[in-house]
């Protein structure tokens, strides 16, 4: 499905919103980053009420997160 990242339509997978919906999942987003000394992990809330009855909306919400990743660490 396509989905904006940095404003571009891009291919995005819906895998996340999928397997949360069909166990009933929480989403806790998460990033990590190598350092010198290895890897520093750093973790977010749960979504709230993801994912939703969109899969537009819920790969666009994935694409947000990721975007906010990339440019903590850039």
């Amino acid at each position: 499905m396509f989905a904006p990242l940095f404003g571009i339509q891009t291919a995005t997978a819906s895998a996340t919103a999928r397997l949360a919906k069909n166990n009933k999942t929480r989403v806790i987003p998460y990033s990590f980053i190598r350092t010198s000394k290895g890897y520093e992990m750093s973790f977010e809330k749960p979504l709230l009420d993801f994912p939703s009855n969109n899969s537009v909306d819920d790969a666009t919400t994935t694409n947000m997160i990721l975007e906010k990743q990339i440019k903590k660490n850039t």
